[in-house]
């Protein structure tokens, strides 16, 4: 909170504030922060002890903490901090799901040329679209990719029934939902390595 200087809040729609074992006078400079933040149109979430009651009022929310005492409330609140990293990277993927079902069944359609079916994939891939127009994969998914697969629906839709005339493009269309899907996922990974820095380390010291 300190370092905001260096920053535009304006880009920061999303902050967490971690403020367990913090000096008094440090809390009441943190709650300053934590407005700040908050007037800059952000969300911020602040990680706090139990009994904490001054960020209530201006954060987007408060998470409140057991103590640990001994100078040891901060390791509990990192704990629910990556709690909390790992359901935000789960609830984006779970966004994938329409995408994954329209993989499958262009999968199937691919490998058995019979079973195509251009209003059936029309309808999957509509439903992909649904769920990047509800802003719900804005986090997550580049333009490009939202861009180039309402590309080729629009294409899907001008072809005829034959799957002669778009198999070669379905490949490309399944490659498109691949994209997506893997920046979707990408949050989990993240989460995944981060837990293995915290929980291994980075180096060791030699003896």
């Amino acid at each position: 909170t300190e370092d905001k200087k260096h920053i535009d809040l304006s880009t920061e729609p999303l902050t967490l504030v971690m403020a367990s074992d913090l000096p008094e006078m440090v809390v009441t400079d943190t709650v300053k922060e934590t407005t700040i933040f908050k007037a800059h149109n952000g969300s911020p979430i602040v990680f706090c002890a139990e009994g904490e009651d001054r960020f209530d009022r201006v954060a987007e929310a408060t998470i409140k903490v057991p103590r640990a005492g001994g100078g040891l409330d901060f390791v509990l609140e990192t704990v629910a901090g990556h709690w909390w990293g790992v359901s935000a990277a789960k609830a984006i993927d779970g966004h994938a799901e329409p995408f994954r079902k329209a993989r499958v069944l262009i999968g199937e359609m691919l490998e058995d040329t019979a079973t195509f079916d251009r209003g059936k994939l029309l309808v999957a891939l509509n439903r992909c679209i649904e769920r990047i127009a509800s802003g719900a994969t804005d986090s997550a998914l580049p333009a490009r990719v939202a861009a180039a697969l309402a590309n080729y629906m629009l294409w899907l839709v001008n072809q005829s029934q034959a799957i002669q005339a778009t198999e070669a493009r379905l490949a490309d269309i399944l490659t498109i939902l691949n994209k997506a899907i893997e920046e979707m996922t990408r949050p989990i990974d993240t989460i995944r390595h981060q837990a293995k820095t915290v929980t291994v380390g980075i180096s060791r010291p030699q003896g």
